[in-house]
């Protein structure tokens, strides 16, 4: 009968040992694992959000530098364009606004002869846009902008308010875009302001801005700064 006993009792005790975790086990496991996901998905969603803001400062960056290099390359070789009958040159510039800019240049990387283009730089809406004139040499060996134009847009996403160009006069000063309404003004521009700001906003922590001062070298200006 105490073999019984003793056999029974064993048996309850294995059992007791398959009983597996009780609720208060349960509940601290639950937290515990509650917590550690917690930290983890905070910390999954900050770099999330670190990488799309790298990525969109890089888009930005990327856009503004293209946007620079192209016209920086093109207005440094503005050039005053000779007119047949006329005793002055043409200025450089036909049109100088804050959001709009037209001037003859010695950049012409559609044809292997020397000859000019007139380039015209403007914001349609948020895009900045580019257009190429091709010119055409006249039996006195002047030139008529008659030929093929073409259009490319080099920025988008541009932020608009403040002025893309701002001419600048031989000493360093700007010059105010209202007074150049004549040839006489325009021929007073020795350098132009480029200001190019890519993003959502003025205040958005991934807009970029650039800004260069262009000098104008085949203009001949004795400028002091």
């Amino acid at each position: 009968m105490s073999a019984l006993r003793a056999l029974l009792a064993r048996a309850a005790r294995a059992r007791r040992g398959d009983d597996g975790i009780s609720l208060a086990e349960l509940l601290v496991a639950m937290m515990v694992f509650a917590i550690l996901m917690a930290i983890t998905g905070g910390f999954m969603v900050s770099a999330m959000r670190a990488s799309t803001q790298a990525r969109a400062i890089d888009e930005s960056t990327r856009t503004a530098t293209n946007a620079m290099t192209a016209m920086t390359r093109n207005l440094r070789a503005a050039t005053d364009n000779p007119v047949e009958d006329v005793n002055l040159p043409a200025p450089a510039f036909e049109t100088l606004l804050g959001s709009e800019v037209v001037f003859y240049a010695y950049v012409n990387l559609a044809s292997s002869d020397a000859t000019p283009v007139k380039v015209r730089y403007w914001l349609d809406g948020r895009s900045l846009k580019e257009s190429t004139t091709q010119s055409r040499r006249t039996g006195d060996g002047f030139f008529l902008f008659t030929g093929a134009t073409t259009t490319r847009t080099v920025a988008t996403s541009v932020v608009t308010g403040t002025n893309l160009f701002a001419p600048i006069g031989a000493t360093g000063a700007d010059l105010p875009l209202a007074t150049l309404t004549t040839e006489a003004a325009k021929r007073q521009v020795a350098a132009v302001r480029v200001r190019v700001q890519v993003g959502d906003t003025a205040t958005s922590p991934t807009a970029t801005t650039l800004v260069n001062t262009v000098g104008l070298p085949n203009l001949d200006l004795a400028r002091t700064f």
